[in-house]
Protein backbone atom coordinates (compact mmCIF):
# COMPACT_ATOMS: atom_id res chain seq x y z
CA UNK A 1 0.00 0.00 0.00
CA UNK A 2 1.34 3.40 -1.00
CA UNK A 3 1.78 6.14 1.60
CA UNK A 4 1.34 9.82 0.76
CA UNK A 5 3.16 12.43 2.83
CA UNK A 6 0.90 15.45 3.31
CA UNK A 7 0.39 18.22 5.82
CA UNK A 8 -2.79 17.59 7.85
CA UNK A 9 -4.67 20.66 9.07
CA UNK A 10 -7.33 20.00 11.71
CA UNK A 11 -10.22 22.46 11.27
CA UNK A 12 -12.18 21.03 14.23
CA UNK A 13 -11.98 22.41 17.80
CA UNK A 14 -10.53 19.17 19.23
CA UNK A 15 -7.29 17.23 18.88
CA UNK A 16 -7.87 14.30 16.55
CA UNK A 17 -6.21 11.14 17.81
CA UNK A 18 -5.81 8.41 15.19
CA UNK A 19 -5.76 4.91 16.69
CA UNK A 20 -4.68 1.56 15.28
CA UNK A 21 -6.78 -1.60 15.59
CA UNK A 22 -5.30 -2.25 19.04
CA UNK A 23 -6.26 1.27 20.21
CA UNK A 24 -2.63 2.43 20.22
CA UNK A 25 -2.11 6.07 19.23
CA UNK A 26 -0.70 6.39 15.72
CA UNK A 27 -0.94 10.14 15.30
CA UNK A 28 -2.25 13.23 17.09
CA UNK A 29 -3.45 16.19 15.03
CA UNK A 30 -3.95 19.31 17.16
CA UNK A 31 -6.59 21.86 16.15
CA UNK A 32 -5.44 24.78 14.02
CA UNK A 33 -6.52 28.35 14.60
CA UNK A 34 -8.97 28.05 11.68
CA UNK A 35 -12.38 26.42 12.23
CA UNK A 36 -14.53 25.00 9.45
CA UNK A 37 -18.20 25.79 9.93
CA UNK A 38 -21.39 24.87 8.15
CA UNK A 39 -24.50 26.99 8.05
CA UNK A 40 -27.38 24.65 7.22
CA UNK A 41 -30.10 26.41 5.30
CA UNK A 42 -33.54 24.91 5.57
CA UNK A 43 -36.29 24.87 3.01
CA UNK A 44 -39.84 24.05 4.07
CA UNK A 45 -41.16 21.31 1.82
CA UNK A 46 -44.24 20.01 3.61
CA UNK A 47 -46.45 20.26 6.67
CA UNK A 48 -47.60 17.25 8.67
CA UNK A 49 -50.77 17.17 10.77
CA UNK A 50 -51.56 20.78 9.82
CA UNK A 51 -48.77 22.33 11.90
CA UNK A 52 -45.53 20.28 11.91
CA UNK A 53 -43.09 21.67 9.34
CA UNK A 54 -40.85 19.30 7.37
CA UNK A 55 -37.64 20.92 6.15
CA UNK A 56 -35.01 19.93 3.62
CA UNK A 57 -31.47 20.72 4.76
CA UNK A 58 -29.40 22.55 2.17
CA UNK A 59 -25.71 21.84 2.61
CA UNK A 60 -23.77 23.33 -0.27
CA UNK A 61 -20.21 24.66 -0.59
CA UNK A 62 -21.58 28.21 -0.31
CA UNK A 63 -22.74 27.33 3.22
CA UNK A 64 -19.23 26.35 4.38
CA UNK A 65 -16.74 28.79 5.89
CA UNK A 66 -13.32 28.57 7.48
CA UNK A 67 -11.64 26.23 5.00
CA UNK A 68 -8.56 27.79 3.39
CA UNK A 69 -8.10 27.67 -0.36
CA UNK A 70 -6.68 24.41 -1.71
CA UNK A 71 -2.91 24.09 -1.34
CA UNK A 72 -0.67 21.44 -2.88
CA UNK A 73 0.25 18.76 -0.31
CA UNK A 74 -2.29 19.91 2.31
CA UNK A 75 -5.31 17.93 3.51
CA UNK A 76 -7.90 19.68 5.69
CA UNK A 77 -9.83 17.69 8.30
CA UNK A 78 -13.33 18.83 9.24
CA UNK A 79 -16.49 17.22 10.56
CA UNK A 80 -18.20 14.75 8.23
CA UNK A 81 -21.05 17.18 7.52
CA UNK A 82 -18.67 20.03 6.70
CA UNK A 83 -16.54 17.76 4.49
CA UNK A 84 -19.62 16.51 2.66
CA UNK A 85 -20.98 20.02 2.09
CA UNK A 86 -17.57 21.38 0.99
CA UNK A 87 -17.44 18.93 -1.93
CA UNK A 88 -13.65 19.20 -2.15
CA UNK A 89 -11.11 16.42 -2.62
CA UNK A 90 -8.74 18.03 -0.09
CA UNK A 91 -11.28 18.05 2.79
CA UNK A 92 -11.61 14.81 4.76
CA UNK A 93 -13.22 13.86 8.07
CA UNK A 94 -12.23 11.56 10.97
CA UNK A 95 -13.11 7.98 10.02
CA UNK A 96 -15.29 7.12 13.02
CA UNK A 97 -17.93 4.84 11.57
CA UNK A 98 -19.40 2.50 14.21
CA UNK A 99 -17.84 -0.93 14.37
CA UNK A 100 -19.50 -4.32 14.70
CA UNK A 101 -18.12 -4.81 18.19
CA UNK A 102 -19.68 -1.73 19.79
CA UNK A 103 -18.85 1.94 19.75
CA UNK A 104 -15.65 3.18 18.15
CA UNK A 105 -13.09 4.38 20.68
CA UNK A 106 -11.45 6.78 18.20
CA UNK A 107 -10.87 7.30 14.51
CA UNK A 108 -8.77 4.75 12.62
CA UNK A 109 -7.86 7.28 9.94
CA UNK A 110 -9.62 9.82 7.78
CA UNK A 111 -12.21 9.37 5.06
CA UNK A 112 -13.44 11.45 2.18
CA UNK A 113 -16.61 12.01 0.29
CA UNK A 114 -15.07 13.04 -3.03
CA UNK A 115 -12.08 12.25 -5.16
CA UNK A 116 -10.07 9.85 -3.01
CA UNK A 117 -9.35 7.92 -6.16
CA UNK A 118 -7.28 10.88 -7.39
CA UNK A 119 -4.57 10.28 -4.79
CA UNK A 120 -5.10 6.75 -3.49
Amino acid sequence: MESNEVKLVNLTPNTIIILDDGFEILHEIPPSRDRAKLYVQRERIKTLNDNIPVHRAIMEPRNVSGIPDPEEGVIYIASALVAQAAKRTDVLSPDTLPGREGPVKGPRGVSGIRGLQSWV
